[in-house]
């Protein structure tokens, strides 16, 4: 069976583009500084088990990890205090929840995709548990 040259630009055409679809990386800002106004609120996301997880960064500097938004007040599978520097995150646990890792601290470099998702970039985290769910994309749960 032969391809018209139509056929074959059209079909050339198509996987270009499902290509470039997939294959595109995400574009961060270049941002010097994360505002704490920019990274408060609900975040969500998927680990690579698809588990859903929800973290809530509190402008008084606390942070809540839990497996959906509704579980974060009372079931929470890690909390404790976070610090922002520029474009660093410091998680450190203080509560020893189900699955926490208390007392380690966890360092991340925060990135925002131009679709506002969150990515957070590990430097130094020992709480393997954390560390996993960190690094997926993040995306903001209520706007």
């Amino acid at each position: 069976m032969r391809l018209s040259t139509k056929k074959i630009i059209i079909m050339s055409s198509i996987a270009l583009i499902v290509m470039s679809i997939v294959f595109i990386p995400a574009e961060t800002y270049g941002e010097d500084k994360i505002t704490m106004q920019k990274l408060s609120g609900i975040w969500w996301t998927y680990d690579a088990d698809d588990v859903p997880w929800a973290i809530k960064f509190n402008e008084d500097g606390t942070f809540r990890m839990a497996h959906t938004v509704l579980r974060l007040e009372r079931m929470p599978k890690d909390e404790g205090k976070f610090n922002l520097k520029e474009t660093s995150l410091i998680l450190i646990s203080n509560k020893d929840c189900e699955g926490s890792c208390k007392g380690l601290e966890g360092n991340y470099k925060i990135e925002f995709t131009k679709y506002d998702k969150m990515m957070l970039k590990e430097q130094d985290d020992q709480c393997m548990e954390r560390k996993e769910v960190c690094r997926r994309p993040w995306r903001r749960a209520f706007e």
